[in-house]
């Protein structure tokens, strides 16, 4: 929104700025207005315990977004926030998003290597295309980068949209080192045949052709059983398989607790809440009438209960151990969590 603004008013066209403006607060207002006129009380932050009701302020502190356990960072340390995703943009993602298929080929020091070539030329490209004309894309995508080097979560998922800017803008750096080479060279009338757009063209084949490749590989990997990409898709049907039994035999009116709160919710229906640390949220479950742990990966619960009884696994995935759902007793009988090794490792995550 503010890069059409900025390019609106770049371009001396008033009236459409403000038209602009005027309908883009026509459509947000009323959604900024009923967020924080509904904004979560300090009761239900204690209920939920989850990311999923932090505001994106308090996520911005955060070494890692809607990690809480991950401690919070000072205005002085977001300079090293931004040079470090923006080293691993340049020297990982930007190889990364072009040519995924080539980082098990050439590993992760040839990748950064190719991420390097290609951040280079897109540099170029980007100031050899202000340097022509500043359109709409010139002032978006950087504007773009700057939030992405701010944000405290790994940037590739937020740089995949910018693909198509950033596959032309190494393309226009390429053009640009042909045609100062050419300047250095005094190469004044060059005879027909193989020119710039012969090579731009091919250069952009190359890029179409690697994604094609890359797709191929995806593709061929899904049934490969020794992939870890066909592991990771047996793990969800696991996982919906799980959900599916929690639909057909627990009661709707339960309450559940889980790491991954929305997902649970959205597969089984039932109401449900974050499970981050059985300790702490043992008398606030008990409250709420959370009666069952749902969990879908690979983090560690406590062996015994609160009454140092075994923990009680009423579903297991036979392929996945770690897919599972607990019982934790009825809330009006269950006793305070008493840890017998205080040192111990108790917390869910």
């Amino acid at each position: 929104m503010v890069g059409a603004v900025a390019y609106l008013l770049k371009e001396r066209l008033i009236r459409p700025a403000l038209i602009f403006v005027m309908a883009t607060a026509f459509l947000i207002s009323p959604w900024m207005i009923y967020s924080r006129s509904h904004q979560s009380t300090a009761e239900q932050r204690v209920e939920q315990r989850g990311y999923i009701i932090q505001p994106y302020t308090t996520s911005f502190w955060q070494r890692s977004a809607g990690v809480a356990d991950s401690g919070s960072i000072s205005v002085g340390e977001l300079p090293a926030r931004i040079w470090g995703h923006i080293a691993d943009i340049g020297g990982q993602q930007m190889g990364t998003i072009a040519q995924p298929w080539l980082l098990p080929v050439f590993g992760r020091i040839g990748m950064g290597l190719f991420s390097i070539l290609l951040s280079v030329l897109a540099v170029i490209g980007f100031v050899s295309a202000v340097r022509e004309k500043v359109t709409f894309a010139e002032i978006v995508t950087p504007l773009s980068i700057a939030i992405i080097s701010l944000w405290p979560w790994e940037p590739i998922r937020f740089l995949l949209p910018l693909t198509p800017f950033l596959i032309f803008y190494i393309l226009r750096g390429f053009r640009a080192i042909i045609l100062l080479a050419r300047r250095d060279s005094k190469v004044t009338n060059p005879q027909p045949g193989f020119g710039i757009g012969w090579g731009m063209g091919i250069l952009a084949w190359c890029f179409a052709a690697g994604i094609i490749v890359g797709n191929l590989s995806y593709i061929q990997k899904l049934d490969d059983p020794s992939s870890t990409l066909r592991r990771e898709q047996e793990i969800f049907a696991e996982i919906e398989a799980q959900f599916q039994w929690v639909r057909e035999h627990l009661p709707s009116g339960e309450v559940f607790a889980s790491l991954n709160p929305p997902l649970v919710y959205l597969y089984t229906g039932h109401k449900t809440i974050s499970g981050q640390n059985i300790i702490e949220d043992w008398e606030e479950w008990k409250r709420l009438g959370v009666r069952y742990l749902v969990l879908t990966s690979a983090y560690g619960v406590p062996k015994q209960d609160s009454a140092g009884a075994r923990i009680n696994v009423i579903y297991q995935s036979r392929r996945d151990q770690n897919v599972r759902v607990i019982d934790l007793g009825s809330p009006s009988s269950r006793v305070p969590w008493a840890a017998p090794e205080p040192a111990a490792t108790i917390n869910v995550k």
